[in-house]
């Protein structure tokens, strides 16, 4: 498995260079390198060089920063290469996974060829941003989950992946709390509690440094590893978004977004978050009927199979609101949607076989079915990008190829998911 595995990360890299012209259109955020350049010379974790930040988990720049250290002006080049590397690590998880849950069965090469054929996917893998990471992270912790509650080093791997995910996309404070109660059942069921305080206190470990930055620069701690929920409230909330999703990047209100903040000094960003926490939940207060109608569609957006946003185009004033002027639509993706909806429906109904099982198959089963749930919800209150989305359709595949694996021609069909349950001897 392990060539072709490497041989299709090597397509992909390849397919990535043509298509985002070689690193000048690449997809990704430019902060993150110039979070991690700063960090490398000295300049501390800021993206001004003056003023301490906590827009950005630290989780990626940190890579970044790493990667730069080892391999100089090449950085790029051995970034992308890196994800690529934690692309096969994830199909390599998702092969493992399935194998355990479906044992001789072809769901794990299923799986992994579902995720071969998601584009949309693959590529996000590979854009300069955290998603391969904090999708490792996901899986990761998926793969721990299916472990009996003994052992340190389990433990102590779980605190590590659940600290690596909360530190790498602030939703990953989600995951880590979503993962918590199967952790506090699992250790009560072994009565094993020392399981348990091991993940807690290798978690906190891993997450000292951070709290303590976030505590001397801004003066207490914040539950989300960065500066901009209350960005993504107001974002979501704000009239003008509504005018423009799902059509073209929410991103484009930027600039509008800076002018409710202009009065604030640059580089205070606890108050410029709490001032737009403030925003959001005025315009929440003040229109209730059009804030349930914009989560209504921001969940709807979060589970299409067509990309959102769903194309580009120039942002213009009209009296006054706003209209979308040269909209482009984004036909590249389009042919990937239907196997994309597979992902999603054989994914959802192959979490409720999974759950049918008990032991380890349902736990994880459950779990998924629970981070795909806080995930929308946490989605729909703010605002959405299919690429939010993409780190769940990793896990999906799984139960997914086993649903569909159970359809297959007699010969080929998997065996009941079985007499396992999916734990490990």
């Amino acid at each position: 498995m392990a060539p072709a595995l490497f041989a299709a990360a090597a397509l992909y890299v390849i397919a990535a260079w043509f298509r985002f012209d070689a690193g000048d259109g690449w997809l990704g955020s430019k902060s993150y390198p110039i979070v991690a350049a700063n960090l490398l010379n000295g300049f501390g974790y800021t993206s001004d060089r003056v003023h301490p930040t906590a827009q950005r988990p630290p989780g990626y720049p940190v890579i970044l920063m790493e990667t730069m250290r080892v391999s100089g002006k090449h950085w790029f080049a051995a970034t992308i290469v890196l994800q690529a590397l934690g692309a096969v690590a994830c199909l390599a998880l998702v092969f493992e996974i399935a194998g355990i849950l479906w044992p001789g069965s072809p769901a794990r090469w299923l799986a992994i060829g579902l995720l071969l054929l998601h584009g949309p996917f693959m590529f996000e893998m590979l854009s300069l941003r955290e998603t391969v990471w904090f999708t490792l992270g996901l899986v990761g912790v998926a793969r721990l989950l299916l472990r009996p509650a003994s052992g340190v080093a389990g433990a102590a791997a779980m605190g590590i992946a659940l600290a690596a995910v909360y530190l790498l996309r602030p939703t990953g404070l989600m995951a880590a709390l979503v993962t918590l109660p199967f952790l506090i059942w699992e250790a009560r069921t072994a009565r094993c509690a020392r399981i348990l305080a091991v993940t807690g206190i290798v978690f906190f470990y891993v997450l000292v440094t951070w709290e303590i930055y976030t505590w001397r620069a801004f003066g207490a701690p914040g539950f989300f590893p960065s500066s901009l929920a209350g960005y993504n409230l107001c974002k979501g909330a704000m009239p003008e978004t509504a005018s423009i999703f799902p059509w073209i990047d929410p991103d484009v209100m930027d600039v509008r977004m800076r002018r409710l903040v202009a009065t604030i000094p640059i580089g205070d960003e606890s108050r410029i978050d709490a001032r737009f926490k403030r925003i959001a939940w005025t315009l929440v207060r003040e229109n209730p009927g059009a804030a349930m109608h914009r989560s209504l569609l921001n969940a709807l957006a979060f589970v299409s199979p067509l990309p959102v946003p769903l194309g580009s185009g120039t942002l213009l004033r009209s009296g006054p609101g706003w209209r979308v002027d040269n909209f482009k639509f984004y036909w590249s993706d389009v042919p990937f949607a239907p196997l994309i909806l597979v992902i999603l429906a054989a994914g959802v109904l192959g979490l409720f076989d999974l759950a049918a099982v008990g032991g380890g198959a349902r736990r994880v089963a459950l779990w998924i079915g629970a981070l795909c749930l806080v995930f929308l919800g946490v989605h729909a209150l703010t605002f959405v990008k299919t690429r939010y989305r993409l780190p769940l359709d990793a896990l999906l595949v799984i139960p997914a190829a086993g649903w569909l694996a159970q359809r297959l021609p007699r010969r080929f069909r998997a065996p009941a998911i079985g007499k396992g349950s999916g734990e490990e001897p």
